[in-house]
């Protein structure tokens, strides 16, 4: 169709209506059960919004988001579209009592069931997204969280946000996620002190949950979790500068009767290298040519008359000059 219409006589408001109201629309219907990925969505985005932009007369450089503006030309994105579609479509059918809607929900609860969660991954799909080889629900999280989409049930019986697989790095929950199961350990008050400050030991959880064997591996991600540095604040007086090393001193000065630390003022350290950036743009023949056109020192009159060496060596007085041609 992309071909065709970039051979047909068509306005550009035509050109966008077809597409909007006639292609996508077969797109999205043919893609009920699939999901593409997003190497396909940028290829088929690319041939319809080319030819969009042939009729409007855009120059190559300018920003697709000018095609897809809703208040300029209003041009729909593929993928913007199928994302809408196949998260309303599995909220609705989650929702239903028909056929499809009893297929969607059972296999909402395998997909739950996958994770290891307490409660429906629809809820959750930041844990979601992280099982979808074997469950097409995994992937409509995956849309969700590229689109920032996420669902509140009241009736939920627990604090969804205190779930590990929050805190855990992407791709290590999958891994842990039945291990946790087993144990029986789901939230983080599972494995905090009272105060939710700092990590339980080991023992205390071997002993709480009475658990056999060695050290489990999720308990060492969360070790490595609890166990990173906090973040370095880069302050207003540091400057980095390249080949600049800011050294800030603190040096007591006596105020009253206390000694107070403050900042001495910053002292820049620096080696200059031995080759200049500047080398390159030396001219080594003009600085020749400017050594030839030097003024004749003594050195090189010694050779020369008294009179042609004063004349050639010192400026000719004017008066001098007078005489001379009288």
């Amino acid at each position: 169709m992309c071909q065709i219409l970039s051979r047909k006589a068509v306005t550009d408001k035509q050109c966008i209506y077809i597409f909007n109201n006639v292609l996508l629309p077969r797109i999205l219907y043919r893609l009920s059960v699939t999901i593409l990925s997003p190497r396909e969505l940028k290829t088929i985005v690319g041939q319809y919004s080319s030819v969009v932009r042939q009729k409007v007369g855009l120059p190559l450089g300018s920003p697709a988001s000018i095609l897809f503006h809703r208040r300029l030309y209003g041009l729909r994105d593929l993928g913007d579209a199928m994302t809408e579609e196949q998260v309303s479509t599995a909220h609705l059918r989650l929702n239903d009592q028909d056929l499809l809607g009893t297929v969607m929900t059972n296999r909402a609860m395998a997909h739950q069931a996958e994770c290891r969660l307490m409660v429906s991954s629809f809820l959750v799909p930041t844990i979601g997204a992280q099982f979808s080889r074997n469950n097409f629900f995994g992937h409509v999280c995956r849309l969700m969280v590229e689109r920032g989409i996420t669902f509140q049930s009241p009736g939920t019986p627990v604090d969804i946000t205190r779930f590990i697989g929050f805190i855990l790095p992407p791709g290590v929950y999958p891994k842990i996620a039945h291990r946790l199961f087993l144990d029986g350990v789901v939230s983080l008050d599972d494995v905090l002190t009272d105060d939710g400050q700092s990590l339980v030991s080991w023992q205390h959880i071997h002993t709480t949950y009475k658990l056999k064997g060695p050290v489990r591996r999720w308990f060492k991600e969360l070790v490595k979790i609890a166990s990173l540095p906090p973040p370095v604040e880069v302050s207003a007086t540091a400057v980095v500068v390249a080949n600049v090393d800011v050294v800030l001193e603190k040096r007591p000065t006596v105020s009253g009767s206390l000694l107070e630390e403050k900042d001495s003022p910053i002292q820049i350290q620096y080696e200059e290298d031995e080759s200049s950036e500047d080398e390159k743009l030396i001219n080594r023949a003009m600085e020749r040519r400017r050594g030839c056109q030097k003024k004749p020192d003594a050195v090189s009159l010694a050779h020369l008359p008294s009179a042609d060496r004063v004349s050639a060596a010192t400026p000719l007085d004017p008066s001098v000059a007078i005489d001379s041609l009288q």
